[in-house]
Formats: structure tokens, sequence, C-alpha cells
């Protein structure tokens, strides 16, 4: 009996023993493997912290990348070739859109030493067209109207009111698809329907373009440029698109001579839209 229970003491002792064996081999291989995961997780939250801060830039009103675009376009301003205002005369008394643009490369905002800025209105023309325009006329501020060719085709004459009023038309497309993701001749389509329908309304020719959402590229800027156009982009967006109304007029509130402010027709607050002229009207 006594021989017996030797025999499974020294079984139990080879099991232990080769458990034993297998964890110290087992642990540091454990250890190896959760150090490499450990490696591999942190630089992808790197990536997406980067990301997500790319992504705060692009919404922070393009401010740092808008600064070589000022001085590469500041010398341009006052061309003898000349295309439709898009800048608004800020004081006291009276507003009057004098500043005019050549053709050049895409313009997010520009150097001016004088208190001009421009106020735009994409989506057009969409929402309380009237009431929006008689604000604008109460306060005398002449603004920028991109409009859709689908929106033009089926509004009754807005197009040619917001001319009458003084205001500036530019071309938004026709149905507002990302020029990034259309051939060059569907963007041409897009713009040269849209034209047709605005010159039907007003025979007036368009020199002004905001491609859909502002999606470019340096080769579809150059064609435009090519065809006479100026593709005008935004350096302070209201983003009334998301934002709530008091909220939007807050972020365009920040804008400053030589800026360019993007609110939409169709997001418009005319309470809020009311401070917000009241305030720049005042502005030195």
């Amino acid at each position: 009996m006594g021989s017996i229970l030797a025999g499974k003491h020294r079984k139990k002792s080879k099991l232990s023993e080769t458990i034993e064996s297998s964890l110290y081999i087992m642990i540091p291989i454990l250890i190896i493997t959760l150090f490499v995961i450990v490696l591999f997780l942190f630089p992808s939250s790197k990536k997406q912290n980067d990301k997500l801060d790319t992504n705060k830039k692009t919404n922070s009103n393009y401010i740092s990348d808008n600064i070589a675009l000022k001085n590469k376009t500041n010398d341009k301003i006052m061309k003898t070739e000349q295309v439709p205002s898009i800048y608004s005369y800020m004081q006291s008394d009276n507003i009057k859109a004098i500043h005019t643009l050549s053709a050049m490369d895409t313009i997010y905002s520009c150097d001016i030493n004088s208190p001009y800025l421009s106020i735009t209105f994409d989506d057009c023309p969409s929402g309380e067209m009237e009431k929006i325009l008689d604000l604008l006329d109460e306060y005398d501020m002449k603004c920028t109207f991109f409009v859709i060719g689908e929106y033009v085709k089926n509004s009754d004459g807005w197009v040619k009111e917001m001319i009458n009023r003084g205001h500036t038309v530019g071309n938004h497309s026709y149905d507002h698809p990302s020029f990034k993701r259309i051939s060059d001749n569907k963007i041409l389509e897009q713009i040269n329907d849209t034209d047709d329908l605005i010159k039907k309304e007003t025979d007036e020719k368009v020199s002004l373009i905001r491609p859909p959402y502002g999606s470019t590229t340096d080769e579809v800027t150059k064609m435009l440029n090519q065809q006479g156009y100026s593709l005008i982009m935004w350096n302070i967006d209201s983003l009334d698109w998301k934002l709530s109304a008091k909220s939007a007029y807050k972020r365009a509130s920040k804008a400053d001579k030589g800026d360019i402010v993007l609110f939409h027709t169709g997001k418009a607050n005319l309470h809020e839209l009311k401070l917000y002229l009241q305030k720049i009207k005042t502005k030195d």
C-alpha cells in the first residue's frame, strides 16, 4: 500500500513539474504578447487623435491654411479685368459693394486695409427669401448669393430679385454634387446648366463659382479659371446647418475685414440674422 501511494505521489510531482515548466514558458510569452498589443494600440490611438485634430482644424474656419492664401491674393484685389464684387463696405451710414476681383485661384479671403467683409449665402434661393432680402435692405447690406440650378428652375424670380436689389449672384452647381467625384465634363455641365438658367432669368453672365461643399482640386480650379470663373470659398463658416441659430451667428460675428462669411438661406434665423446685421453694421 505504501509503495502505491508513493507512486501516486511521484506522478503528481511530475505533473506539477510539467505545469510549472509550462508556466515558465507561457508567462514570458504572454508578457511579450501584451507588450506587442500595447505597442500596436498606442500608435492607432495617436493616429485617431491626429485625425480628430485634423477635423477640428478643418472646421476652424480654415484660418491657419488661409494665411498663405491671403498673402497670395492680396495684390490681385484691384485688377482691370473685373468680375462682380463679393465685398460689402461696413460703415454706419452706408454699405456699398465696390471691390472687384479678377479671375484667379481659389479665394478664401483677402488682405485689405479698408473695413470690408463679404456676407455670402449658399443653396439659394431657399428659405424665407423675401424676408431675408427685406432685412438686408433694412441694413443696406449687399451680399453674394450662390444659387443652385434646380432651385433657380423652380423659383419664382428670386434670382432676378436679388440682382434688382443690388446683390451679386454666383453659381453653386445644378444639384450640389462634389466636384471631386464627377468628371470635368459633368462639372462643366453642372455649371453651364445653372448659368443658362440664371441668364434666362436675369440676362446676366455669372463669373463667380462656389463649389458644393467647398470641394475642388487644383486641376478643377485651373479648368474653371480658364473658363473665366473665380472660385469663392470662405474662411468664416457659421455652421448654421448643424448649430443652433444663436451659436451659428456667434461664430459669424468673429468676422473681420477681408473675411468671407458663409451662411445658408434655407437655415437663416431671421431674429438672429437681424442681430448679426446690427452688430456688423456698427463695427469700426
